[in-house]
């Protein structure tokens, strides 16, 4: 059974929270086009009377959670909500894209079916509202499109949301033989030892493409590990010089997410939620090996001990 449904309701459920408004049937199952929906019309008002009956927000979402983690509520949500499979992962995805907050910007399908070029909301609204699933050749464009993983997108098995389907390399400077177009964006997982860099290109203002084998950027490596870290360096100074700007899309994110990048379990424009603030020209000071040694130790004092020592087995293995 997927949970797509439950996550997708609870979105909308926890928007009209932080907006202080009443849950309603209309404003929280309005827009979905489930032709079972009336059947158990009674059970969505008890489901919104429960969670509106709780006083604090904490009560609230100790209910929201428990409900839609109950058999019986996430099996009429899935079945009943939603006409095809089609609009709910699409859906779905529109959840996952909306957590980008950096924008502040919403999509839904009326602004997806512009940005696809259809000459009208009805060729994605059709799928919502009739209950024949589009064409495999139909759910690929899109997916393309969008940067969703196709198989993901026709099964819902066996992928993930927007798991990369570009090859995981163990070289950073292998990246480089890539021939998609886009800006570079870069992940550093955030944690004191053993960072890692998850390397991305954004296509256009939706799509991302994922290079999903995290490269090198920590110390505690060993002979194959030095390797990598090398190439990383060899990556970065080459991309800077194709690009002097190439490295300014830097965000320090969690490492939960750094993981779930990793999975495609979330969306790629997700890491704009994450600053690298005063940190923002790591990269570019960490290709920076022929400053003087005090220099250095400003950059020890911003980036920590880890890049330090980074840095140092670079600068030691390249003067060999």
């Amino acid at each position: 059974m997927e949970f797509i449904t439950s996550t997708i309701v609870s979105g909308i459920i926890y928007d009209l929270m932080k907006k202080g408004i009443e849950l309603s049937y209309q404003r929280v199952f309005g827009n979905f086009w489930g032709n079972k929906m009336i059947s158990h019309n009674t059970l969505y008002k008890e489901f919104l009377d429960e969670i509106n009956q709780k006083k604090t927000i904490a009560e609230k979402e100790e209910t929201i959670d428990e409900l839609l983690n109950s058999e019986p509520m996430v099996s009429v949500f899935e079945n009943e909500l939603y006409n095809t499979d089609f609009a709910k992962r699409l859906d779905y995805i529109i959840t996952l894209i909306n957590q980008e907050k950096t924008y502040n910007r919403k999509i839904n399908i009326d602004f997806l079916a512009e940005w696809l070029g259809f000459s009208s909301v009805n060729e994605l609204k059709c799928y919502y509202i009739g209950h024949t699933e589009p064409d495999f050749k139909f759910i690929e464009y899109v997916a393309n499109k969008v940067g969703v993983n196709a198989t993901w997108f026709k099964t819902g098995i066996n992928a993930t949301p927007f798991q990369s389907i570009v090859r995981g390399e163990d070289y950073a400077e292998r990246i480089l033989k890539n021939e998609i177009e886009g800006q570079y964006v870069f992940a550093i997982k955030e944690c004191r030892k053993r960072r890692e860099i998850l390397v991305m290109k954004k296509v256009n203002s939706i799509k991302y493409v994922v290079f999903p084998k995290p490269i090198v950027f920590h110390s505690e490596v060993g002979a194959t590990g030095m390797s990598q870290l090398c190439s990383t360096y060899r990556f970065l100074v080459e991309i800077s010089q194709q690009d002097e700007t190439c490295l300014n899309h830097v965000h320090f994110v969690p490492d939960d997410i750094f993981q779930k990048l990793t999975e495609g379990a979330v969306y790629p424009g997700i890491v704009n939620n994450y600053s690298a603030q005063q940190r923002i020209n790591i990269l570019y000071d960490f290709i920076d090996i022929s400053v003087t040694l005090r220099s250095r130790m400003d950059y020890k004092a911003i980036y920590g001990e880890e890049f330090f020592e980074t840095q140092e087995l670079v600068k030691q293995r390249l003067s060999k």
